[in-house]
């Protein structure tokens, strides 16, 4: 089952005890149109479950990432520019060149093993163009494929204070390849977003 987030809200409840008595106590309880939800992945057995604060992203600073970024995609030196077809591909790469990754290896040993490793590097691009993959040898016919991908800022699968430190590190970064300043190119995107 997928858990999805639940909307909770303290509320003042009566609780009955196994005397009967009734005691007034505040409790977290899904709002109305959650109800079902909670329920279904929750429960209402007695388990005890953790709730962790959610803090929301800034929309606006959201929004204004991806046209900064866009701005530096557009302004990209010519002879560079052919290496990133869209401002995604240039920005999944700017994720991975700024530390922000998840990595997978893999070793291969044998007489099969460049080509096992050949074969895993083309299934994984097949799978996920975005991927950064690399086939090396190791030492002799022993190969290492490392397969990295940028990290998705998605709002669920990024926290927020991790999203702006993704932002800066990725404008930063392309700031300095078309040859700007950060300030000067998110100041840019503002002027082409309004």
């Amino acid at each position: 089952m997928r858990i999805v987030p639940v909307v909770f809200v303290w509320r003042d409840v009566d609780v009955w005890n196994a005397d009967g008595e009734v005691a007034r106590v505040r409790a977290m309880v899904p709002i109305v149109r959650y109800a079902k939800v909670a329920a279904r992945q929750y429960g209402d057995d007695g388990t005890e479950h953790t709730l962790e604060p959610v803090t929301h992203r800034d929309m606006h600073r959201h929004n204004h990432f991806f046209a900064a970024l866009n701005e530096a995609f557009k302004n990209l030196p010519e002879e560079i520019a052919p290496r990133w077809p869209t401002s995604e591909h240039f920005r999944k790469w700017l994720l991975v060149e700024t530390g922000w990754f998840d990595e997978r290896e893999w070793d291969f040993e044998g007489p099969e093993a460049k080509k096992k490793a050949d074969e895993l590097g083309l299934w994984v691009r097949a799978e996920s163009e975005f991927a950064r993959i690399s086939v090396s040898e190791v030492a002799r016919g022993k190969y290492k494929v490392i397969v990295r991908r940028a990290m998705s800022q998605a709002i669920p699968a990024m926290k927020p204070d991790d999203f702006y430190q993704s932002k800066k590190d990725v404008l930063d970064y392309a700031s300095g390849m078309i040859g700007v300043k950060p300030a000067e190119l998110k100041k840019q995107a503002g002027r082409n977003n309004a």
